[in-house]
């Protein structure tokens, strides 16, 4: 039941935050100037919840062509979704990537 619950939430994170977009695979490196993806290691990606002993956590990236405003979670055994897991004047801008912290309940 709780690795259902993992993949339905999972499934309706991506499915509301790449809606209309795909996920991106590997790129060339090799084209790619090696200062550049030093740079792309070294930089931290943001984070959405709280991350405990007892979370899972989910990467995204988002590639809708818009900037996100708003990201609200829900389980399919609940009513409705969860607040706004943004701060106040966050927003996940495009082809931003993004680690979501989440609690099975």
């Amino acid at each position: 039941m709780k690795t259902k619950q993992i993949l339905m939430t999972g499934a309706l994170a991506l499915s509301m935050v790449l809606s209309g977009g795909m996920l991106t695979g590997c790129s060339n490196s090799s084209t790619k100037d090696t200062k550049t993806t030093e740079v792309a290691k070294k930089k931290e990606v943001k984070t959405l919840g709280k991350k405990t002993k007892d979370s899972k956590s989910l990467k995204f990236t988002n590639n809708t062509g818009k900037k996100i405003t708003v990201f609200e979670t829900k389980s399919s055994s609940e009513e409705s979704f969860s607040d706004n897991l943004l701060d106040d004047g966050d927003a996940v801008k495009n082809k931003e990537e993004r680690t979501l912290y989440y609690e099975i309940i």
